[in-house]
């Protein structure tokens, strides 16, 4: 009985509130983290790791992926809304089976634009493959010349450390083995 009782959690986005199923969630929790911070505005470093995200053969995809979309969302804003940021998207160690719908990516990309994109400095795309290196170029029209600016492609671990700090990031070993 009581550990049911913290299985649910409910989170505002938007204005909306959703009920996220903390259990269903477990295994996923990884796909965000605290990087530490970047000096010398102190800005904060979130890390998505998107090898962490669903594999598409999972029972309910799409309310696991929905979940996990709200509760990306609800740290990110926990993370990131008072102060200025920095996002750090892992896409090494990403197969087929677990890489995110466009869909998914473009209700992503308007929530930052929407509401937090005034305090996010940069967002680097770690080991993008050719398909997202694609799709992002394509959605180039869609999306705001001030987020294009902030994107950048980012090969390497090594040239991410030359970028920022990443000694307080936890790197998957699927993101190291890339």
């Amino acid at each position: 009985q009581r550990d049911e009782h913290y299985r649910w959690h409910t989170v505002r986005v938007n204005k909306r509130e959703k009920v996220l199923d903390l259990k269903l969630l477990e295994p996923y929790m990884k796909v965000i983290t605290h990087g530490g911070f970047h000096c010398p505005e102190r800005a904060v470093i979130v890390v998505i790791a998107a090898c962490y995200l669903p594999s598409k053969a999972e029972k309910n995809y799409d309310f696991l992926m929905e979940q996990v979309f709200f509760y990306l969302i609800s740290t990110l804003e926990l993370l990131a809304t008072t102060e200025e940021f920095y996002i750090v998207y892992f896409n090494g160690g990403t197969t087929q089976s677990n890489m995110p719908a466009l869909t998914w990516m473009k209700r992503f990309y308007q929530h930052v634009e929407g509401g937090l994109k005034k305090n996010m400095i940069n967002m680097f795309i770690v080991h993008p493959n050719l398909w997202l290196k694609t799709v992002v170029r394509f959605a180039k029209a869609f999306v705001s010349t001030n987020f294009w600016c902030k994107l950048q492609f980012v090969k390497s671990l090594s040239d991410l450390s030359e970028l920022i700090p990443i000694e307080y990031i936890y790197i998957p070993d699927e993101v190291i083995r890339y």
